[in-house]
């Protein structure tokens, strides 16, 4: 059973100021089929982050692989990523595998 929707995507997805637009078609799901919203989207990210903070998102939480939706607003393909940290206080960021950067 799903008890779970991922949200994952740019703007479209993503709830960032309540008072003009209080949701979004991701809410929407979640509430009409009464499973729990997990929402990864951020404005002005790309595809690269949206597949690397997905497979974070499952690598983190293994336990949540068989009841939870995922439901991903692409971005345009040639929109670009910029790198940044990545800590579990902030997954909307894509992560770094580099030794060298100290978190």
């Amino acid at each position: 059973m799903v008890n779970n929707l991922l949200i994952n995507g740019c703007s479209f997805l993503e709830i960032y100021d309540k008072k003009k637009c209080p949701t979004t078609v991701g809410h929407c799901l979640s509430e009409d089929f009464g499973i729990n919203p997990i929402s990864y989207a951020s404005a002005g990210r790309g595809n690269d982050r949206i597949v690397a903070t997905t497979k974070l998102f499952f690598y983190d939480n293994p336990s949540l692989v068989k009841d939870t939706f995922v439901l991903i607003g692409w971005s345009h393909v040639v929109r670009n990523d910029y790198l940044t940290l990545y800590s579990k206080s902030a997954p909307n960021k894509l992560p770094i595998v580099d030794s060298s950067i100290q978190q």
